[in-house]
């Protein structure tokens, strides 16, 4: 069946011209979105907008009419043999489309939409069916109740256990049912992508996935000092945060000594000053210092929050492309722990470790931001196995200046193929889940 009578024209002659979608709506006043919405016949058009698009086509409205009309003959034609068969008068179609439009329109309109929605139903079953972080996390979900229900069991048939028993087994149950709450999360995130950019998501979720604790990543100024003590920051964040697991204690102390040893390397007010002549371009700024480019990255993600000072994202992934560590800001959203849209210059850098690489990103969601990406070693190279990989982005909002300014390549990209509107995309693996 047609999936549409006006828009897959106006599609057509835009691709015969060779304009792209974004170029044609920014001459035309209207997002790329929008035009988009326009071609799939997602949004009627008419008046004033139509007759721009066919000015800026240079399409002649009188074909464009004709064609329009065989166009709904044709598919009421097919909708009425898949439908009715014998007992529908097609030979009174012509007819029917010339005295009444309007309802010509509102048929091919629900048919098209019966059509659209079953074949999200079709897609949407078959991922469920196939999912693997859908299998992962009910196995996950499946695990914690078990233990929950066992531990509660004991608990109600050993009334007489001794008290420091009971306080581990009850100490037990709390954690199992935070882990099933984290899980539980994850998956609605999964499944509904704007749960991540919620404020509750963002709190629950950081770089570390210390998923029980609204502790995030950033500027700390108590482990600036090469002798502060790492045992004491913790015990400062938990003071602060409240309890946490065992995972989250060793996650946020694995992190705090890292920031202390490249603060150490790298001492604030000699960085800050190289930064601005360098425009904080890492690759620039790991020379100067002769430093790792990935502690470069770390460094500048962490920087205090100035006016003169841009505000960094990071993230690092392992060479599957599970994230190890992220610091997101407003410009750009982040995995929590899978992989990200393919196009991202971090995964690109992974096939050529140690040559750095420079884009400007133009999310479908976000702000255009500069990014710098490297891949290098993370493991001893043992012989005849090549080493294991470990790739960095960091990323900054273009808002002007000499960032704006320099001369790299830009790239189109999303945030996960799942949930990604960009439908011209080469580098697709998935459609959009609600297309």
């Amino acid at each position: 069946m047609a999936q549409g009578v006006l828009g897959p024209q106006l599609q057509e002659a835009r691709r015969r011209k060779r304009i792209k979608q974004r170029d044609l709506a920014a001459r035309l006043g209207i997002s790329a979105a929008y035009l988009n919405l326009i071609e799939h016949d997602k949004r009627r058009i008419a008046g004033k907008l139509l007759n721009d698009i066919v000015r800026e086509l240079d399409i002649d409205q009188a074909v464009l009419t004709r064609n329009t009309k065989t166009l709904y003959l044709e598919t009421l034609q097919q909708i009425a043999r898949a439908r009715g068969g014998a007992q529908i008068e097609l030979e009174k179609l012509p007819e029917f489309i010339s005295r009444y439009p309007g309802w010509s329109d509102l048929i091919l309109t629900l048919a098209n939409e019966t059509e659209a929605q079953s074949a999200v139903i079709n897609q949407l079953t078959e991922q469920l069916a196939h999912d693997p972080v859908l299998r992962e996390t009910i196995h996950l979900i499946l695990s914690k109740v078990t233990a929950i229900r066992s531990t509660s069991e004991l608990l109600a048939e050993h009334g007489d256990m001794a008290e420091t028993v009971r306080v581990k087994f009850c100490q037990n149950i709390a954690e199992e049912g935070a882990r099933l709450t984290e899980q539980a999360e994850n998956l609605l995130s999964h499944f509904d992508p704007s749960v991540i950019a919620s404020e509750q998501s963002q709190g629950a979720r950081q770089a570390n996935n210390s998923n029980d604790i609204e502790w995030k990543p950033q500027y700390e100024p108590n482990l600036e000092s090469p002798d502060c003590d790492l045992l004491d920051y913790a015990k400062h964040v938990e003071d602060r945060f409240g309890s946490m697991s065992d995972d989250s204690r060793l996650q946020i102390l694995e992190w705090a000594k890292r920031y202390n040893r490249i603060a150490t390397l790298l001492p604030l007010g000699d960085l800050q000053t190289a930064a601005r002549q360098h425009d904080f371009n890492p690759f620039t700024l790991a020379q100067h210092f002769e430093c790792p480019v990935k502690d470069m990255m770390f460094r500048l993600a962490h920087l205090p929050e100035e006016e003169s000072t841009p505000a960094f994202g990071f993230i690092e992934v392992d060479n599957a492309g599970g994230v190890l560590f992220r610091k997101e800001t407003s410009a750009l959203r982040l995995p929590t722990r899978s992989g990200a849209c393919p196009r991202w210059p971090l995964y690109r850098a992974l096939s050529q470790p140690g040559q750095g690489i420079t884009a400007r990103l133009n999310p479908v969601e976000g702000t255009v931001c500069l990014a710098h990406a490297f891949a290098q070693s993370s493991s001893t190279h043992w012989t005849d196995i090549p080493p294991t990989l470990s790739s960095v982005m960091l990323y900054r909002e273009v808002s002007g200046g000499t960032a704006r300014q320099q001369p790299v390549p830009q790239i189109d990209v999303g945030f996960h193929c799942f949930v990604c509107s960009r439908e011209e995309c080469s580098d697709r693996r998935q459609r959009y889940q609600s297309l």
